[in-house]
């Protein structure tokens, strides 16, 4: 008895090992799991697997979020409206191009206690060309932070030039404009489609861009009213 367990105790890491290599050739026939959804639809997604893309239907509002942009243009907002949960932020709404292809930036013009404006300038990512942009109009929106609350402040917007119109003609010249209340100088820029924006009020000067633009009106403001007027 003793003899024939000594026996067993040898055999059983050979039995143990060929059992292990038997279960093994079978689990590589059987069919592999599956990793659709419950509904089985398309598979899921595995964890290390990121979609760098924006999944967005036409009709949903997609924040742009990056501002760097190939070729970037004046374009008239749909909208402008405070955040309605913080009145420290406003809401640049438009109309654009698929949201992955599709870069905004929007620039605080003005900020008084009276009025905010901003300029909001649309073009297209810097690596548009690698992407597959889907056609289409999409409902887009860039965030603005103030510096403080604009609620029950003037809401302003640069509008975009009408394409291949002269913008300061020969019957209106900058100094037109000096002399006008700020709302009147602005409200005479938007009826002729001229962009605008606001360089200073009494002591304070703003922060503005640096590009060239001659067809641009630029305003400085003493006492609410338009005291210089230049272009570019």
């Amino acid at each position: 008895m003793t003899e024939r367990s000594s026996d067993m105790e040898r055999l059983l890491p050979s039995l143990l090992f060929t059992i292990a290599i038997l279960l093994a050739a079978c689990g590589s026939d059987a069919a592999p799991v599956s990793t659709a959804g419950d509904d089985g639809g398309e598979p899921l997604p595995r964890e290390d697997e990121t979609a760098e893309e924006i999944t967005v239907a036409p009709n949903d509002e997609t924040v742009i979020t990056n501002g760097d942009a190939v070729d970037p243009r004046v374009t008239t907002p749909g909208e402008v409206v405070l955040n309605p949960d913080d009145p420290t932020e406003l809401w640049v709404r438009f109309v654009g191009g698929d949201p992955n292809c599709t870069a905004a930036s929007a620039t605080l013009l003005m900020e008084t206690p009276d009025a905010v404006s901003v300029e909001l300038l649309v073009g297209i990512t810097q690596d548009a060309l690698a992407r597959s942009c889907q056609a289409g109009e999409f409902n887009l929106r860039v965030d603005v932070a103030l510096s403080e609350s604009a609620e029950g402040k003037a809401i302003g917007w640069t509008q975009a030039p009408a394409p291949d119109a002269p913008l300061v003609t020969s019957d209106l010249s900058t100094d037109d404009f000096v002399g006008l209340t700020q709302s009147e100088a602005e409200a005479i820029a938007r009826e002729g489609l001229i962009p605008f924006r606001v360089t200073r009020v009494d002591d304070k000067a703003f922060d503005v861009t640096d590009d060239d633009r001659p067809e641009r009106l630029n305003f400085q403001i003493d006492d609410g009213v338009v005291t210089s007027a230049s272009l570019g």
